[in-house]
């Protein structure tokens, strides 16, 4: 009896298939595994470099703000930034990546600038993902080897950042002392808020804004005064009034109420106070000499400015401005009895002061063209006292602010100071009217440029943008 199995063959093909099915869905989902780790990386350093885009986006915004306070009203043509046709333009590198700034909307010499800055940030994106990236927001550097970038920017737009946007405002403390002080504003370039480009109390405004930078406790001391405006602290300061202190608008003023009306006092004041600079090399030494007045009298000046740059070790006598001057003056400032600045009608003149004591006595600063901006006083960070009075009315700004500033009043007389003042500290004796010129927000000197706004670009914007690049 013949007992040899018949082999089973087709067991064994059976087992060989379902081994290479099971082979083959396993293979399957490792390379699907693979590319969902591979895409997931790839995501993730894109998701990177996308960030990563910021810093370098931002660092070519604050070069297009440095350029533009460094050369307020002036040609942006210059520090390797360079015209190219429609708007001023520079690139810079950041490491392995770059950043195109341009500055469109600049005019020179025109007092409501609002220039508008472009800033596109180019990263390097690691090779994985330069490898597969694709699309409207990369910019492809073409070299040996070739490198992409991704790139993003923003759209900012910008305002002039005046010195003087408030009155009176002080680093430390404000002491308002003396009697019947009083703050308000006009406006010189407005018909409607001044008479002749002069202040007019039928024509006053309630922006005559007093404010401190200090937290302390009572920083501003208003005491009996009366403020048309608003009042300001830093964080967690606070304001004292006296029992006839009034701050408000001009309907609270006139409704004879006494105190802080609402929303006319802040702890949110936090601004920055720039030092003064020298502001020039080589010099004149002014000279004297006799100036012919209108009524035909003959007045002796100890010294005569004219359209040029002055130094002088000591102030003090009598000056004369008959032209455009800027003067520096080294040691002190010491006016009394008589002594007397004057400026002429369509003059101007910028005092700068490096010595520590300034005491602009006497008869004052007699500032013959009645606008504010036609005298301006810069105390650099050595000038640590600045004392004030006049003779009626002084006319003029003030900016000093390492300063303890004095204003004495004296007798019975009120004192009008026109303009806009700020020091370390403010002490107010006597009888003061102080009336902040609005013009000073358009026309006053400049600290730079802020932004108002931002918005991202669209991709499209960026990808424009196609550089051969050559590291």
């Amino acid at each position: 009896m013949n007992l040899t199995p018949t082999p089973r063959r087709s067991a064994a093909g059976n087992t060989l298939l379902l081994s290479l099915v099971i082979a083959g869905i396993i293979g399957f989902v490792l390379i699907a595994y693979l590319n969902l780790v591979r895409a997931q990386n790839m995501s993730t350093m894109r998701s990177q470099a996308w960030n990563a885009a910021i810093p370098v986006i931002e660092a070519g915004v604050e070069d297009a703000l440095a350029h533009l306070g460094a050369h307020a009203g002036d040609s942006l043509e210059c520090d390797g930034w360079w015209w190219g046709g429609t708007s001023y333009h520079m690139f810079r590198r950041v490491s392995d990546h770059f950043y195109l700034v341009t500055i469109t909307n600049y005019f020179p010499g025109i007092h409501t600038n609002q220039p508008i800055i472009e800033s596109r940030g180019y990263v390097c994106l690691p090779t994985l993902v330069a490898s597969l990236a694709s699309g409207p927001l990369l910019a492809t550097a073409s070299t040996t080897p070739s490198r992409n970038y991704l790139g993003r920017g923003v759209r900012v737009r910008t305002r002039q950042d005046r010195l003087f946007t408030k009155g009176l405002v002080a680093r430390d403390t404000i002491d308002m002392n003396g009697n019947n002080i009083l703050t308000d504003s006009f406006n010189s370039t407005d018909s409607t808020a001044s008479t002749d480009g002069r202040y007019d109390v039928l024509k006053r405004r309630d922006n005559g804004d007093v404010a401190t930078n200090s937290s302390l406790t009572n920083s501003l001391n208003v005491g009996n005064a009366t403020i048309f405006g608003h009042v300001a602290t830093g964080p967690k300061g606070s304001v004292a009034v006296g029992v006839q202190g009034a701050v408000g608008d001009l309907a609270w003023h006139a409704a004879k109420n006494r105190g802080v009306q609402d929303g006319h006092y802040s702890d949110d004041m936090n601004v920055s106070f720039p030092d003064v600079k020298t502001p020039f090399g080589g010099a004149f030494s002014p000279g004297g000499g006799d100036i012919t007045n209108a009524d035909g009298t003959v007045t002796h000046y100890d010294y005569i400015l004219d359209s040029d740059n002055y130094v002088l070790e000591n102030l003090s006598g009598k000056t004369y401005v008959r032209g455009d001057a800027r003067l520096l003056v080294t040691g002190s400032i010491a006016m009394a009895g008589l002594d007397v600045l004057v400026v002429a009608t369509n003059q101007s003149l910028e005092l700068y002061m490096a010595g520590a004591n300034a005491d602009l006595g006497g008869n004052g600063v007699v500032n013959l063209t009645g606008s504010a901006t036609n005298f301006a006083y810069y105390g650099l960070p050595s000038n640590t006292s600045l004392s004030m009075s006049g003779n009626g009315e002084l006319i003029g700004m003030f900016y000093a602010p390492n300063a303890d500033l004095v204003l004495n009043g004296g007798g019975k007389t009120i004192t009008d100071f026109t303009g806009a003042a700020i020091a370390r500290t403010a002490l107010l004796n006597g009888h003061f009217n102080f009336h902040y010129d609005e013009a000073l927000l358009d026309y006053g000197p400049m600290r730079g440029y802020m932004v108002t706004d931002w918005d991202e670009m669209p991709p499209a914007e960026v990808g424009k943008t196609i550089i051969t690049l050559n590291w």
